[in-house]
């Protein structure tokens, strides 16, 4: 329970540090994260931001935002299935499922100009 809500405290502090920080901070705040989800480069291509979220001690739900022009949504899934496979546990089949479809939506990159991702949040099942 005390993880859940450094969690919760953590992604309000990365919001508030994204709103009040320079593009460039933002993007580094954003880039530590996703090197952090995924540890292969290969696997951070494309990927504008990770955020995982834990219950029960494991993180079971992981929201990406990524650019479509230079990754496809099932290279994501496969990317984020290692995340899940990753954690350790026995309690996930090694599938993924999408949990809530975010939509496409325009996102600031560090150079200050707008970029449109796609996002979602995807469910370790």
């Amino acid at each position: 329970m005390k993880f859940t809500h450094l969690a919760v405290a953590l992604f309000t502090a990365l919001l508030v540090a994204g709103c009040a920080a320079s593009p460039e901070q933002a993007a580094r705040n954003r880039a530590a994260l996703t090197d952090k989800v995924f540890p292969d480069p290969a696997d951070r291509q494309g990927v504008f931001l990770t955020f995982p979220l834990e219950s029960a001690g494991v993180y079971n739900t992981l929201e990406v935002l990524w650019f479509p022009d230079q990754v496809t949504q099932g290279e994501i899934v496969r990317r984020v299935q290692g995340f899940c496979l990753r954690q350790g546990t026995t309690r996930f089949s090694g599938k993924v499922g999408i949990k809530k479809d975010l939509g496409t939506k325009a996102v600031t990159l560090a150079n200050g100009q707008k970029k449109m991702a796609r996002g979602a949040f995807f469910s370790c099942l």
